[in-house]
Parts: structure tokens; C-alpha cells; sequence
């Protein structure tokens, strides 16, 4: 017979043996339907298992006598030793849990009583039910359920009377509690300190999962159940084999592979455990399902199949499974040292796990704390981005501004001019520069002098000693306005960045430095820009890069930047063509002066990528966005921004083309590295919550969509501010998912917020303004208001008529939702024009859309309407084929 079938059979004998017979033969039934001849099989050896012959194994001679035994109700009231049973807590292969109390009067206490019953137990239950009373008794640990007593029943049965827990196993406690993920990992450190007393006095526990490990009311943990822990002390131990027939002695959700595969077992197996329970605790979840997982699939899940990350599981958690518990663990924030700590004590290979409990439970210390953990290594980007996380205040913008100034006195050092003097001045200022910045920035550092100021605090403090020092060095006292400025920037303080930006211009122009007045007007374009002030970016920048062409070749570097810039502000404004001529242009200059194919020109590659999707041209855009990431990737270290952000770009063409299972994963790398890098409250990471939410929202996975698309939304909130454009973007794009869900209530609410902020906060004309008219207007439609649908969708076409070029498709849209409107306004010969130049250009610029698919069925409805029935069935083939292309 093959292995494997014996393996089976065996596995399924021994689940069948131990079922009442109705039971068996429903099961028998069910395995039948399966495999009629396994079924066969197991019922003949069935048939001998029943019958009465002295030959048979202790398993029978239980099975035969557990018909007499008394139930558990008869137990109730029963005396053992001083203590009287007054409830059953649980039954197990073993026996049975009771709870009793204390009756000999010397004081009350509540117990639990651990029976194992002769007549139904075997040789190895005996074996180790002695084992654990032994166990325990030398067990004394705050974390670990105490023995208090035990003895034999008069039926020649045993118990121990142990410690009663009156609590809930540690997952359903954290969950029920919505504990944070600082919380849960204090317990699970206590865990760990409860399995290292066991481990030193050199006692493997072998059943280590949540069921075991039980939280009181005050937060306090009890390790429980050592019915399976193995004696290593025990001179006449020896390892047990775990066969198929001896899988209940354990529990194959928390198993270490050597456990199942049934090899020795040592503490490390119990390292492993740990690392399961860990990783339930954070993502919600289990590494692997077992479940109907035969046992030759089952070892070679354990044995071949690597675990996802934890951070990957929680990030994914709503896709497998709604019942799951979901908690308050963002998945970014296990990203990096909880990823490694966990798949560390998951080692497949037991050497490769940590060596004992207590490295673990430091790595957990150490993550609480902000120090590197072991389980990362010990590199110099690792160290020194764990430092700047656990210093992330002023002294991290003291020494983000000392890079940054020290890296632009380098780079204009060599981009300004190529004569000798030229650069000895520049390399000059910049040592200067860095040595005022470190100076500046020593005195109200709190970790230096103790106080408590903000990053604004510093940078405050920065700016006025610049104001009222360097007299006698104007070059370093532009070179810090300028960068100052840029910081101000950062902190959204635009007003006094444009302020210092302005000065720097001044005194640059005064000292006839043409290459320090382009970097103040690219300051000055930078800050217009991240106001969303398009014209006078555009202008700012403009000037800047006629200053560089009186300057060439020497300012070559400089037009490439300011070509670049201009690209960028044209992006914005909803220019797409123009973005994608400017961005074409910076990076031919770029060539042509030979500067290197480095991260930057990787970021001036992304600018072109992101002009043609904007502009529709998807294939293209993918091309080049793939062309950028590569080239990012390689003149980078590690995850940089530019590099998440080619991350997000390509994703985001990835969903225009729906390819919606390639896009997924760029998305989730990229939240997860974000967070990792930057730390779970950098605002940027809205962004890529948004941009997995539309992802889902498209691909019509509503209950993913609202989870990341209100994460963004309540993310934005918190870091950026709510009456901001990010937020109301991210608004813009929840309330569209709402309309999709048919919650018009709130989704009316949401748009009507964000078009509020966004007339605060952007140009009348922005295109985002008319985006999101267009979507409100199919809401209104809905909600049976065409006349006030009629007066947003009439608006956002006023405005792409004049922001955007010729033959846009955002025109188109709005153009679509003008007719949208008329038509629910019964107005069908002016709506079916409207109608039918919509649908034309989105056809070709925007197929397989819903918006598109939409205007089509309108256009449909309004040439039937019309009487037109002919020319409809011509659109109606249309939008099939547009249909068939929606996800």
C-alpha cells in the first residue's frame, strides 16, 4: 500500500474511531462520496475496531468501556479530596475540566479540577497526565496557572486541582478590547516571559496558541494546558513520535513543521508558537489555513511554503476572509521590525529561529522603544533610520536641512560654473552653511537642552538668527533663506516661505549671482505651486528659465530644473500637453548635456510618464513609468520617496489599463515601505490609500474600497488637516464609492464638503473643481434634482472650456454630464447632442469607463425617447463593447 493512502487511511480511522456511531457512519457517508474506496477500507477496519476481542489495543478497550462511563452531569456535586464540583468548564481527549470549591472550611477558594477518568483513558494519557502534575508542580511563575492539589478518584481515576483562571483566551481579549498594537505586544511579552521560566527549567510546552494563554480582567496573563509539554530533564525521556494516529496531541494551526513532520521537538518548537501567536495578534489572522488540509499537504505547506509577511496579510485581511478580525493594526506599522521578528521566530529551520525566548521578547522591547531589533541586522541605513524614527522632532529637521543644504552647495558647486575659483567659493559657502545649520539648530534641540519645541519651533529659531546674523556673508545668508524657505514649505508656513524666498531673490539679484537668483525663483514657483496658484508659479518659473538660457552652457543643469518645474506646474494646472512638451524637453537637455541617467533623470522620466496617462495615452505612459522605476531603483537606497512614488505612478496606469492584479501589489508596497521609512503619520501616505481604494472601487470590491478609501480620508484629516485639497481629494473619491454602494444620504454629504473645500483652497477654474462637479451631478440625477444637477454639470463645463486644451477628455466628461442632465430634465433634442460628442471622445480616450459606458446608455435612452430607434441599436452595440471592458 502507498504511503501516502496508508497515511489516509490511518488519519481518517483514527478520527472515526473516536466518533459515536451515528456520527461515524454520516462521516463514513460524506468520505464515501469522496473516495468510495478509502471509505470501503475504513469500514471493514470499523467493523473489527467494534467487535470484542482480548487482542485489541488500549484505544479499543477505551472506546468499549467509555459506553458505561457516567456523564458529566453526574459529576455535579461530587467530593474530591476537600473540594465539591460545581460546573463543567470543558471536555478534552484527556478528560475533563471542572469547577469546584473549597468545602473543608479553612478558607473559599475557587478551583479548577483536571479529571482523567481510567476507564476511558490509555497507557499514554496516564503517561502524561503524570507528566504535567510534575510539570507543575515545579512551575511556580506568576504566568503560568499553578497546582494547588491532586489525587485519585475511587474508580482509580486521577486529578489535579489547579489555580482557576477566571478570564478570556488572549486573541478574543485583544480583539473584544480593540487593544492597540502596543498593548497586544505587552502581553505578548508577558507570554514570553512565562514560556522562558518553563524553558529553564528546561520544559517544552508543545501547545503554545490562544486557547492557552487566557487575559483576566486586569490585563494579567495565564499560560495554561501543559497536558502535551515534554520533561527535557526527565532522565528516561525520549522523543515520542507524532505520527498521523497521534495528531490530537497537538494543535496544527501553531505546530512548528518539526512537530508535524515528527521530528525531534525541542524548545524552539515552542519559538515558532510564539511567532504563530504573534502573528495572529497583528494582522488578525493565521500565516497558514490547515483547514482540510490533508496531512501529507499539510507538511508540505509547513515544509515548503514561506508565510507571507504580516504586514501583507493585514493589508490584504479583507479580501479572504469578512469574519476576521480586523483590529486597530494599521498593516503599515508591522512593516520592517515586526515583519522580521515574526518570520525570525517562524524559521523554518529551528537553528535559524531566535536561540531562546528571551532574544524575542527583546526584539519586542526594542520595537516598543524605537531601538533596532536584532532581527533587521545591524546596518548603517537601518541604525540611522531608527534613530531619526525615535528622534523624529527638531533634531530630524536639523539634520534633514544639514543634508539638504550641504547636498545643494555640492550639486550648484558643480552645475553653476566649471572655473576653479567659482567652485572654491561654492564648496566654501556650502561648509559654512552647514556649520551655521548644525549651530543654529544645537540650542533648541530638546534632546540636547531638554525643552519641548516643535520642528516650526527650530525652524522659527533658524530664521531669526539668519535675519539678524551673517551681515558680512550675504552668499551664506541667501543660500540659507533660500533653503530655509523650502522647509517652511514642508510645514505648509507658505506666506513666510515665499517671504524668505523673496529675500534670498533680493540678495542674490543684489550681488549679481544669476545662479543663486534661479534657485529663489524656483523656491518662489515651488511655493505658488504647492498653493495650487498656477499662473504665478508658472510665471516664477517662466522667468527662471529664461535667466538660465542668458547664462548657457554654463546653466545647463539649471534649464534642465526649470523645464522640469514648468512640466510640473502644467501637470497641475490640468495642462497635460503642455506638461508632457515641457517634460520632453528637460529630458532631451538632459542628455544632450550629458548629465548622468541617475535617480534624478529617473524622476524627470516619472514627470513625462504621469503627463501621458493624465493625457490618456496609457501604453506609452506604462513604457516610460516602468523605464523610470528601474532607473530609480538602481541609483537608489532602499526606499526613497522618489521611488515610492514611481511606485504609486505605475500602479495608478496600471488601474487606467485595468490591470487591477498587477496594480495591487505596487500599492501595498508602497503603504507598507511609506511607513516603514517615513513613520505611520507621514501625510503622504494618504495618497497611496487613495489610490488602493479607487483600485478596488473600480475593480467593484466595495467593502475593500470603503476600508482604504475611509483610512485616506481619516488619514488626511489627521496629519494634514480637513480643510485641505488632499483631504477633500480623498473625499471626492470615498463619496463617489458611497453613490456606487447606494448610501446617496452620505455620499451628498461628502461631495458637498469637498467641493466646499475645494473652492477654498483652489483657483475657480481648477479641473479638480469640475471633476468633481461631474460626479456630483449623476449623484443629483439619482436623487432626483436635475435642476440643480443641470446647474454643476453646466459649471464643470465652463471650466475644462477654459483650463483645459482642445479635445480633453475631462471636457468630454463634463460635456457628458451636461447632457445627463438634460436629459433627466426631459430636454432630450439638446441632450442627445451633448450625448453624442460625449460619448465619441470618452469611447476613444476613456474606454471601458463607467462614466463612458454611462453616457452611452444615455445617449441610448434619449435616441429611443427621440424615436431615433435605429441609431440607438447602433450606440447600444457600442456601449456593449464598452461594457465588456468594465471590470
Amino acid at each position: 500500500m502507498a504511503t501516502a493512502h496508508w497515511s489516509n487511511l490511518k488519519r481518517l480511522f483514527a478520527e472515526l474511531s473516536d466518533l459515536p456511531e451515528p456520527t461515524c457512519a454520516a462521516r463514513l457517508t460524506e468520505i464515501k462520496t469522496q473516495d468510495p474506496d478509502v471509505a470501503t477500507e475504513l469500514a471493514e477496519l470499523l467493523t473489527i475496531f467494534r467487535q470484542p476481542d482480548e487482542s485489541l489495543t488500549d484505544a479499543i478497550h477505551r472506546a468499549t468501556t467509555d459506553l458505561d462511563e457516567p456523564g458529566t452531569d453526574l459529576m455535579m456535586g461530587r467530593t474530591l479530596g476537600a473540594y465539591r464540583i460545581t460546573g463543567h468548564v470543558a471536555r478534552g481527549g484527556m478528560g475533563d475540566v471542572y469547577v469546584a470549591e473549597r468545602t473543608d472550611g479553612t478558607f473559599s477558594q475557587r478551583v479548577a479540577i483536571k479529571l482523567i477518568r481510567a476507564r476511558i483513558s490509555t497507557r499514554d494519557d496516564v503517561l502524561r497526565f503524570q507528566a504535567e502534575r510534575d510539570i507543575l508542580a515545579r512551575l511556580e511563575h506568576p504566568g503560568i496557572a499553578r497546582i494547588l492539589d491532586g489525587g485519585n478518584t475511587d474508580d482509580g481515576g486521577a486529578y489535579l486541582v489547579m489555580e482557576y483562571i477566571d478570564g478570556e483566551s488572549i486573541d478574543h481579549y485583544c480583539d473584544a478590547n480593540a487593544l492597540s498594537l502596543e498593548s497586544r505586544l505587552a502581553l505578548f511579552a508577558q507570554i514570553c516571559d512565562a514560556v522562558q521560566f518553563a524553558h529553564q527549567n528546561l520544559v517544552v510546552h508543545r501547545d503554545i496558541k490562544p486557547s492557552n494563554v487566557l487575559v483576566t480582567d486586569n490585563g494579567t496573563i495565564k499560560l495554561i494546558d501543559f497536558g502535551i509539554a515534554k520533561d527535557l530533564n526527565d532522565p528516561e525521556y525520549v522523543e515520542d513520535d507524532v505520527t498521523v494516529l497521534d495528531e490530537r496531541v497537538m494543535t496544527p494551526d501553531y505546530a512548528s513543521p518539526e512537530q508535524i513532520l515528527g521530528k525531534p521537538v525541542t524548545t524552539s518548537s515552542d519559538i515558532y508558537s510564539l511567532g504563530v501567536l504573534l502573528y495572529r495578534l497583528t494582522t488578525g489572522r493565521q500565516p497558514y489555513s490547515m483547514k482540510g488540509l490533508r496531512p501529507a499537504e499539510r507538511e508540505r505547506l509547513l515544509s515548503e511554503t514561506e508565510p507571507p509577511k504580516p504586514s501583507t496579510t493585514a493589508s490584504q485581511r479583507l479580501d479572504v476572509d469578512a469574519t476576521a478580525s480586523r483590529g486597530p493594526i494599521e498593516p503599515a506599522r508591522l512593516r520592517g521590525d515586526l515583519d522580521a521578528i515574526v518570520l525570525t521566530a517562524m524559521h523554518k529551520e529551528p537553528q535559524s529561529r531566535y536561540a531562546s525566548v528571551q532574544p524575542l521578547v527583546d526584539d519586542i522591547h526594542a520595537y516598543l522603544e524605537q531601538r533596532p531589533v536584532s532581527a533587521r541586522g545591524r546596518t548603517f541605513g537601518y541604525l540611522a533610520r531608527t534613530f531619526l524614527r525615535r528622534h523624529r522632532l527638531a533634531s530630524g529637521v536639523a539634520v534633514g536641512l544639514i543634508v539638504a543644504v550641504i547636498g545643494a552647495g555640492i550639486f550648484h558647486t558643480r552645475a553653476v560654473n566649471a572655473e576653479r575659483d567659482r567652485a572654491q567659493l561654492e564648496a566654501r559657502k556650502a561648509e559654512e552653511v552647514a556649520a551655521f545649520m548644525t549651530e543654529i539648530f544645537a540650542a533648541p534641540n530638546p534632546f540636547v537642552s531638554g525643552a519641548n519645541v516643535s520642528a516650526l519651533d527650530v525652524v522659527n529659531a533658524g530664521a531669526e538668527r539668519v535675519a539678524s546674523e551673517l551681515g558680512d556673508q550675504p552668499e551664506v545668508r541667501a543660500a540659507l533663506l533660500n533653503e530655509l524657505g523650502t522647509v517652511y514649505g514642508t510645514l505648509g508656513e507658505y506666506d513666510k516661505a515665499l517671504a524668505l524666498h523673496q529675500q534670498a531673490y533680493d540678495l542674490h539679484t543684489s550681488l549679481g549671482d544669476q545662479p543663486g537668483m534661479i534657485r529663489s525663483l524656483r523656491g518662489l514657483g515651488d511655493q505658488k505651486l504647492a498653493m495650487r496658484q498656477h499662473p504665478e508659479s508658472i510665471a516664477y518659473f517662466e522667468q527662471g528659465e529664461a535667466l538660465a538660457r542668458t547664462s548657457l552652457p554654463d546653466s545647463g543643469p539649471a534649464l534642465v530644473d526649470m523645464l522640469y518645474k514648468l512640466s510640473d506646474a502644467h501637470l497641475s494646472s490640468g495642462d497635460f500637453q503642455r506638461a508632457g512638451e515641457y517634460a520632453r524637453a528637460s529630458l532631451d537637455l538632459h542628455l544632450e548635456i550629458g548629465l548622468p541617467q541617475d535617480a534624478v533623470y529617473g524622476a524627470r522620466l516619472q514627470k513625462l510618464a504621469d503627463s501621458l496617462q493624465r493625457y490618456g495615452q496609457f501604453d506609452e505612459a506604462e513604457r516610460i513609468a516602468r523605464e523610470s522605476l528601474e532607473v530609480i531603483t538602481a541609483h537608489s537606497d532602499g526606499n526613497t520617496g522618489n521611488r515610492l512614488e514611481a511606485l504609486t505612478l505605475l500602479g495608478a496606469i496600471l488601474v487606467e489599463l485595468n490591470r487591477f492584479d498587477d496594480a495591487e501589489p505596487l500599492f501595498i508596497e508602497q503603504i507598507n515601505a511609506e511607513a516603514d521609512v517615513f513613520g505611520p503619520d507621514n501625510p503622504m501616505l494618504d495618497n497611496s490609500m487613495v489610490q488602493l481604494g479607487r483600485l478596488y472601487r473600480k475593480s467593484d470590491q466595495f467593502t475593500e474600497a470603503e476600508y482604504w478609501l475611509k483610512r485616506a480620508v481619516e488619514h488626511s484629516s489627521r496629519t494634514r488637516g480637513r480643510r485641505v485639497f488632499d483631504t477633500a481629494y480623498d473625499l471626492n473619491e470615498y463619496s463617489m464609492l458611497l453613490h456606487l454602494k447606494g448610501d446617496l444620504a452620505a455620499a451628498e454629504n461628502g461631495f458637498t464638503e469637498a467641493l466646499d473645500i475645494y473652492e477654498e483652497v483652489l483657483d475657480p477654474k481648477d479641473p479638480y473643481i469640475a471633476a468633481l462637479e461631474a460626479a456630483y451631478t449623476r449623484l443629483l440625477i439619482d436623487l432626483e434634482r436635475p435642476e440643480q444637477a443641470l446647474a454643476h454639470a453646466e459649471h464643470a463645463a465652463e471650466i475644462t472650456a477654459v483650463s483645459l486644451p482642445e479635445g480633453h477628455w475631462l471636457h468630454a466628461n463634463s460635456l457628458g454630464a451636461v447632457g445627463l442632465a438634460r436629459q433627466a430634465l426631459g430636454q432630450n433634442d439638446a441632450a442627445v447632442t451633448l450625448l453624442d460628442e460625449a460619448f465619441q471622445q470618452l469611447s476613444q480616450q476613456r474606454p471601458g469607463l463607467r462614466n463612458t459606458v454611462l453616457v452611452g446608455d444615455g445617449l441610448a435612452q434619449t435616441l429611443v425617447a427621440l424615436g431615433r430607434r435605429d441609431e440607438a441599436e447602433v450606440v447600444l452595440t457600442a456601449v456593449a463593447a464598452q461594457r465588456s471592458a468594465v471590470p
